[in-house]
């Protein structure tokens, strides 16, 4: 496995081996963890007609085919540009995993009605709950059914970077500065101010602050908010891939190296 560290040079760049870099934020990286799961091994079994059916569905949306072909590329063929990500990214991805596992747990189990309409700080409430009967402090001891609902819940590291998002480069996040003086931007830095303005949220121009501060080429992301600010991001040096498909190409056909 490669580490993180050693992706990236003291600079905090990435290292010219891993450049052109295609940066995947965290909706990226939902969509390539379920073409994963396509993949693999089915939970339903398999001889279950009904299983067929809703996996052939899933299947045939084109996006979802694509995803899988990324998925292929990145991880076993020979990729022009190499796709990468970061801890906020990888957090962001925890964040939608709890929520969507404990949804299908309850769903499963109890019906979907009593999930359904649970707002994400509701949903939040209840899994500090799992969390603490599960990990008690103290003397007090694990609840052996609320323990199994975190480990249903939870995303593990070891088998994410394993399995779920093989293929995707992790980087460290080094000497990355973000004084109050860029709040406009510089010649080399984004205007941050302009991406708020344009009602990007926080993550997001967190996220575009640090592929441009990796050197990344491409940033990959499905979130619409993203197109409408596409111009902003262009004039950082950053192109935005906003499809499967852009993504597939660039993977495939872009073979330009850069100086670390």
């Amino acid at each position: 496995m490669l580490y993180a560290h050693e992706t990236v040079s003291n600079s905090g760049r990435l290292r010219r081996a891993f450049q052109p870099a295609i940066y995947a934020d965290a909706t990226f990286l939902v969509e390539y963890w379920l073409a994963e799961q396509l993949e693999g091994p089915k939970e339903l079994d398999s001889d279950e007609p009904l299983a067929t059916s809703l996996a052939d569905l899933l299947k045939s949306n084109k996006n979802i085919q694509v995803m899988g072909k990324i998925r292929t590329q990145a991880v076993h063929g020979s990729p022009g540009a190499c796709l990468v990500t970061t801890i906020p990214a990888f957090l962001e991805l925890v964040e939608w995993y709890s929520d969507a596992s404990f949804r299908q747990l309850v769903s499963e189990y109890a019906g979907a009605r009593l999930i359904h309409k649970k707002s994400k700080k509701e949903l939040g409430d209840l899994l500090a709950r799992v969390i603490g009967a599960s990990s008690p402090m103290g003397s007090c001891k694990a609840n052996p059914a609320y323990k199994r609902i975190h480990q249903e819940t939870c995303l593990v590291p070891s088998f994410a970077t394993a399995h779920g998002l093989q293929g995707i480069l992790f980087a460290d996040i080094k000497n990355f500065f973000l004084p109050f003086s860029q709040l406009f931007g510089t010649q080399k830095a984004p205007c941050l101010y302009d991406l708020a303005y344009l009602q990007l949220g926080v993550a997001d121009i967190l996220h575009i602050a640090i592929a441009s501060h990796l050197g990344c080429k491409y940033i990959a992301s499905f979130d619409v908010d993203f197109r409408r600010a596409r111009k902003l991001i262009s004039a950082i040096g950053i192109e935005l891939l906003p499809t499967p498909a852009e993504v597939l190409g660039a993977l495939k056909h872009d073979f330009t190296k850069k100086a670390t």
